[in-house]
């Protein structure tokens, strides 16, 4: 009888070892778990920050080149307004002139 309350003892024993042993896994486990999570999270953290630079720098890229055409249009349309305004400015003298003319002639 006393081998048998020896082995159930031992028994206990052992199970008492495996539960904490698997706690241990356990703990092992959600700690590893945690960390894992914080590292992928972290790295979202990264690449989201990555697309935002490359985004920022295509649309800022995207802006300057349609500030260039705008610069570019706007300084065409001065030169045109430019000429114009030369030209107009060569009639308007030579009619004058005209009519000045006809006033000392009459």
């Amino acid at each position: 009888m006393a081998e048998v309350v020896r082995e159930v003892k031992d028994a206990e024993q052992k199970a008492e070892e495996m539960i904490k042993e698997a706690e241990e896994q356990k703990r092992d486990k959600i700690k590893n778990a945690e960390q894992e999570a914080e590292e992928i999270v972290e790295k979202a953290k990264e690449d989201a920050e990555e697309l935002k630079q490359a985004e920022m720098k295509d649309f800022k890229e995207e802006v300057s080149e349609e500030k260039q055409e705008i610069i570019k249009k706007g300084e065409d349309e001065a030169h045109t307004l430019r000429n114009t305004a030369s030209d107009n400015l060569e009639e308007a003298v030579d009619f004058l002139m005209e009519k000045f003319k006809q006033g000392f002639i009459r």
